[in-house]
């Protein structure tokens, strides 16, 4: 497309490369914004929640853009449309939601500004061209700072804790958090590389801050943690919580993951039997702060060894 930018072809076609963004600052969002070429172009509808301006090339009757492409028979004019929405129209889009952050903040109204969808042919160009240029930028706000996409890692919407699990993560400098699932498909299918969460990613972000990742005391957020590792490390991936400072001990410290050997084993007792062991606290689990069902997998699943 790089032709169409030249001096040349520009002033020879009348070709302008400018365009414009516009949407509500107050109210109800736009749902189905217009197009316009200085004027409303009456057959054009976007179902974008922003109105879009651009210096295109109209039908005779100018209620229209030219649309053919031209590879389909169209003229240079109706190919011209399409650089206009992918090239010049996507890029404004993008930096028109960046601009947003310091008007909208990050809020549902702010949001409201990605597409859910691809719409109507031809301003799907203009869509998948805003995505691909988003992808860039710091546009999700986390952990207090504007983040890329691709420098947060997602929990899904429909994870039961996912609150709690972020306040977790957050606290120990993770980025992370929920975002809607039809805008992250808007950024897979625009070809960006979204990451989710997993044991993997967050024992290793644990491990490679261990000298700052350590409780001292037992705490919701750790117990938050340990419940996230048990719920979905499998039995055969158990390694992953080697060197990790998670599991709760009766004298308050907390026990970390690794081999088994005779001499580093933690014994899990009853209410009962916890008066047994009172000379040795840093060898037994605290069950009070573990509900049955984790108490289970813990004891099913995991040997480990306080420091």
């Amino acid at each position: 497309m790089d032709e169409f930018f030249s001096e040349n072809n520009l002033k020879k076609n009348k070709f302008v490369p400018c365009g414009g963004i516009a949407t509500k600052l107050s109210g109800e969002m736009i749902s189905n914004g217009r197009v316009f070429c200085f004027l409303p172009i009456p057959l054009c509808t976007t179902d974008l929640p922003v109105h879009i301006h651009g210096y295109f090339e109209l039908s005779s009757d100018r209620r229209d853009i030219l649309r053919n492409t031209y590879e389909e028979g169209g003229d240079i004019r109706a190919l011209w449309n399409q650089v206009l929405l992918e090239d010049i129209l996507g890029r404004i889009y993008a930096e028109f939601i960046l601009r947003s952050r310091d008007y909208f903040t990050y809020s549902e109204q702010y949001l409201k500004l990605f597409p859910l969808k691809l719409g109507p042919k031809p301003f799907d160009i203009l869509v998948t061209s805003l995505y691909r240029h988003l992808t860039k930028l710091p546009i999700i706000y986390c952990n207090e700072k504007w983040l890329s996409v691709t420098d947060v890692l997602f929990i899904p919407q429909n994870l039961i804790g996912a609150g709690k699990l972020i306040n977790a993560l957050s606290a120990e400098g993770f980025p992370v958090m929920t975002l809607s699932n039809d805008i992250l498909k808007m950024f897979r299918n625009s070809g960006a590389d979204i990451s989710y969460i997993s044991p993997l990613s967050v024992r290793n972000f644990l491990l490679k801050k261990a000298r700052n990742f350590q409780y001292e005391k037992i705490t919701e957020n750790a117990m938050v943690l340990l419940e996230f590792f048990l719920e979905n490390v499998k039995s055969d991936e158990i390694s992953l919580l080697y060197g990790l400072k998670l599991v709760p001990l009766a004298n308050g410290s907390f026990g970390r993951f690794e081999l088994s050997t005779d001499s580093n084993t933690i014994f899990i007792v009853s209410q009962k039997q916890m008066e047994l062991f009172q000379r040795i606290p840093d060898k037994i689990v605290d069950v009070a702060h573990l509900d049955s069902s984790l108490l289970t997998k813990l004891s099913y699943k995991y040997i480990t060894t306080p420091m």
